[in-house]
């Protein structure tokens, strides 16, 4: 039998929004075919309204009523994990388990610790492919170790001062077309080898997360 899976996602800026779904759906894919099963996955759009973060998650889950699962992101910001979701989330989660009228309260939570980019930062080999560049590691300020990358503290500075050292080697008739941060979000997501962000405690975490969520929707079955 084919199963039917439909998501939502509420995140904090518009790039999340080109990255997370396509790595959760990647995920989801990939869970399917190790637990033999088939289903066809679907996205419903939510709008992000709400003056604070418990109101935005709220309204979101009331949007996404009739969803598996809604997933909802918000960066660590330098914070652990566990403050990040107790300051940034959880009450949302809160909101949500006493709101009396119908919304969607099997959640996913993804928390990377700082930002988003710590994620494109864990494949430097598809990052220059993206970039369209030959530099080396070394040129582009990419000589951080794979395992330190949740310590670094600003992940999206870094992508973009390899970009500019990009952009500083070609001809200046070529700097016009060089590629731009926001350019790279999409195609990593759907191309960075999932087992790679496995180095990430915040991977495993939203894997877990997902898992759980999948579960609880009778999706995958229970350990």
């Amino acid at each position: 039998m084919v199963l039917s899976i439909t998501l939502s996602f509420i995140g904090e800026g518009n790039t999340d929004y080109r990255f997370f779904p396509n790595i959760a759906e990647r995920i989801i894919q990939q869970l399917l075919i190790e637990n033999n099963k088939e289903a066809l996955i679907k996205w419903q759009v939510i709008e992000k309204t709400g003056e604070s973060s418990a109101e935005v998650i709220l309204n979101a889950a009331i949007q996404a009523k009739y969803c598996t699962t809604l997933i909802v992101h918000s960066d660590a910001d330098n914070i652990s994990h566990d403050n990040a979701l107790q300051n940034k989330i959880q009450p949302g989660l809160n909101a949500i388990a006493n709101h009396k009228y119908a919304c969607c309260k099997n959640i996913t939570v993804v928390v990377p610790i700082t930002e988003t980019e710590a994620w494109m930062l864990v494949d430097k080999d598809l990052l220059k492919e993206e970039m369209n560049t030959t530099l080396s590691d070394h040129d582009l300020g990419l000589t951080y170790q794979l395992s330190k990358i949740e310590t670094i503290a600003d992940p999206k500075q870094r992508i973009e001062d390899a970009i500019h050292a990009h952009h500083r080697s070609l001809p200046s008739r070529r700097r016009k077309h060089a590629v731009k941060i926001g350019e790279l979000y999409e195609p990593m997501s759907q191309q960075i080898e999932l087992g790679k962000l496995e180095i990430l405690e915040s991977y495993k975490s939203f894997k877990s997360s997902l898992i759980h969520s999948l579960r609880v929707a009778n999706i995958l079955n229970s350990e």
